[in-house]
């Protein structure tokens, strides 16, 4: 079966991390609904997790080979 690279996890940090994404954006839609009304602390609180995912996986991927020094 192919997955999408997006559900192709090969660590435990991955699959914690996208169960993370998955709360988070499941409480911003309870609050938006009504349904549940969140703290708005706990609101801003996950802004910064959600941050700190987001800039984990998309951070830039170090060079693969060492880059020679610049000739004059």
């Amino acid at each position: 079966m192919n997955l999408p690279h997006l559900f192709k996890r090969r660590t435990f940090n991955d699959s914690l991390a996208l169960v993370l994404v998955v709360l988070l954006v499941g409480l911003w839609v309870l609050d938006s609904i009504t349904v549940y009304k969140v703290s708005l602390a706990i609101l801003g609180a996950s802004i910064g997790l959600m941050e700190r995912v987001v800039s984990f996986y998309f951070r830039k991927q170090p060079p693969s080979e060492p880059s020679a020094a610049p000739t004059p």
